[in-house]
């Protein structure tokens, strides 16, 4: 008994509402109510996952370059050219460079939210307008479906901030080597 989302091109911007007929009244199902609800929290709590996830490869990126430019200035400082761990030291920085840049910068796809437009086209001013129950069991299932999509990225940019985090330990060990023998 799910509704079909309508995309937005159905219903262009500035268009003119249809009358919304009322439905008929029903009472709230509060176990509908409650899969909403948990629907709710799990897209919220996933959307704060992706925040913290960037905000996390920003502060490994900072780090690495403080370390970088210090470790990698008195490396310089001591010898005339580069030694072979200095040379992993600069190339671990330029991997976590690329890694942090592909975590931070935002990516197209990712469902958070629902449409206005298709939540009153397609529920409230429909021919036959959905019901509060219908409505409840409809958009738990579209957010379950956009939490799934998102999960399969949020997980590549976890993987990613693990690899960051593993070339951070990298660089500051291939500095420190740097440092010894010098």
């Amino acid at each position: 008994m799910t509704r079909a989302h309508s995309n937005s091109a159905d219903a262009p911007v500035g268009s003119e509402p249809c009358a919304a007929v009322e439905p008929a009244k029903v009472e709230p199902d509060e176990r509908l109510t409650l899969v909403y609800q948990e629907s709710l929290r799990a897209i919220t709590t996933q959307q704060n996952a992706l925040v913290d996830v960037r905000g996390r490869a920003a502060q490994i990126l900072t780090a690495a370059s403080v370390v970088t430019s210090v470790l990698g200035g008195l490396v310089q400082a001591r010898q005339n050219r580069p030694v072979p761990p200095a040379l992993v030291a600069l190339a671990a920085f330029l991997l976590l460079l690329v890694v942090c840049i592909w975590i931070i910068l935002p990516r197209k796809g990712w469902s958070f939210l629902s449409s206005a437009t298709i939540l009153l086209h397609g529920y409230v001013e429909a021919e036959s307008p959905a019901d509060i129950n219908e409505m409840h069991r409809s958009l738990a299932l579209y957010m379950e479906r956009h939490w799934d999509k998102n999960q399969e990225v949020l997980n590549r940019r976890l993987v990613g901030l693990q690899v960051a985090a593993g070339l951070l330990g990298v660089s500051i060990t291939a500095w420190l080597f740097s440092l010894l023998r010098g």
